[in-house]
């Protein structure tokens, strides 16, 4: 019997080849940083660069020396996992001046690079025995979602950390049940890689195949913290010559039948320039909004009033838990108000995701992985049900309706913890 998965290795090192001219182009090609636009601030007061120069940038490189078509092999340093890439390590320009970036790496630092294989597979195996990536199901009601028009069936993903740390279990468990979902539209919650560009070789496998068989409503991404920290002009190249619209304070209409419904995107909010604002000016009031923000902590900007649904991640759920769920730590300002779930804030949805990577130790305890899959719908419940499959381990067989028109007196509705929770 033929091994699907050595079919589907197959299927990817031919498809990868269409993408080495754009992606040899972004590995030799160093951008330098953009400096901060005046209207670019922070709530720390670093420096950023412009996000609109961001994209200008990256989209330029990926056209300006195109090379001539090449063929790729299994031996490809694109298709190497084990072997860092030869894209130049950019510093954050707001953490780390020039002089620092050349300065050699540290005896800890050098030591946490040699141990990196190791703590992937450490990842990998807790994936193995401890029951891997949970789906949250949830259909969620939006009162400015027009009417007339059908469910839209989103999948979402939120940190996968490709890198040293995060092992490749759980990345591909949460693609493959995001697949099985038969999303409507994919939407990418960032965070995509640790740091560096050493993962985008195993994110680009993963693309090929959606772009192969692409959601009928696109595939849509935001940028977090850890993509700036790298190459990031690489990885959204990488992305957009995969399909995936990377919105950075931008926004778009879907396309027919999901007419009126506009996905928004912001800047990551921690190192990037976020202005929901901007992203929000093109869309019509009253529009139905869903918004793509990867820390909760933009929840600060009054902007959000008008998105019926925002999606983030960034916390990991705190990663490393007590038995009880409870997170000793929490990297938000606005500490354990949102740990992971779904919130009721300022008259909308905000739902925070587990994510599926790891960083900083390869462990996650009582703080699983998790993917979205979601069914938006008007407040006239639709007469289209979201299939679900039989029971998973947890014993859950039956979804949360959720209502964004009703008040919810707590604001803590934690969806991975609701019968809407399935695990596979």
């Amino acid at each position: 019997m033929r091994n699907p998965e050595l079919l589907e290795s197959i299927e990817d090192i031919e498809e990868l080849a269409e993408l080495e001219p754009k992606f040899n182009t972004a590995k030799r090609t160093r951008i330098e940083r953009v400096p901060k636009a005046p209207n670019a601030t922070l709530q720390n007061g670093a420096s950023t660069r412009s996000a609109t120069s961001f994209v200008a940038t990256a989209q330029a490189t990926a056209l300006a020396e195109l090379p001539a078509e090449e063929t790729v092999d299994s031996d490809s340093d694109l298709l190497r996992e084990s072997e860092p890439l030869a894209i130049e390590e950019l510093a954050p320009a707001e953490l780390v001046s020039t002089e620092t970036a050349k300065q050699p790496l540290s005896l800890a630092a050098r030591m946490a690079f040699a141990l990196a294989p190791i703590y992937g597979t450490l990842y990998d195996l807790q994936m193995q025995l401890g029951g891997g990536v949970r789906v949250v199901r949830q259909r969620i009601q939006v009162g400015q979602y027009p009417r007339g028009v059908p469910p839209l069936r989103a999948a979402y993903i939120s940190d996968l950390h490709y890198g040293p740390t995060s092992g490749r279990v759980a990345a591909r468990q949460a693609w493959r049940q995001a697949r099985e979902a038969e999303p409507d539209i994919l939407l990418l919650g960032g965070d995509f890689l640790y740091g560096d560009e050493r993962g985008l070789p195993s994110l680009l496998r993963e693309l090929q195949r959606w772009k192969r068989n692409p959601p009928p409503a696109g595939m849509y991404a935001c940028l977090g913290n850890h993509d700036h920290y790298g190459n990031c002009e690489a990885l959204i190249t990488c992305l957009e010559a995969c399909g995936v619209r990377v919105l950075l304070n931008d926004a778009v209409e879907l396309p027919a039948p999901w007419n009126d419904v506009w996905i928004v995107g912001t800047d990551d909010i921690h190192v990037g320039d976020p202005q929901p604002e901007l992203a929000l000016a093109g869309v019509p009031v009253g529009a139905c909004a869903i918004m793509l923000s990867h820390s909760p902590d933009i929840c600060e900007y009054n902007a959000l009033k008008r998105c019926g649904l925002t999606l983030c991640g960034h916390t990991h759920g705190g990663q490393v838990c007590l038995p009880n769920g409870d997170a000793p730590y929490l990297p938000s300002k606005w500490g354990k108000h949102y740990p992971a779930g779904i919130f009721r804030h300022a008259g909308s949805w905000i739902y925070v995701s587990r994510g599926v990577g790891t960083v900083s130790l390869p462990v996650r305890m009582w703080a699983p992985p998790d993917i979205g899959v979601f069914e938006i719908v008007g407040t006239v419940r639709s007469t289209t049900a979201m299939p679900l499959r039989q029971p998973g381990r947890n014993g859950f067989n039956h979804e949360e309706i959720i209502n964004a028109d009703t008040p919810v007196g707590s604001d803590t509705l934690d969806a991975a913890n609701q019968s809407s929770t399935e695990v596979t």
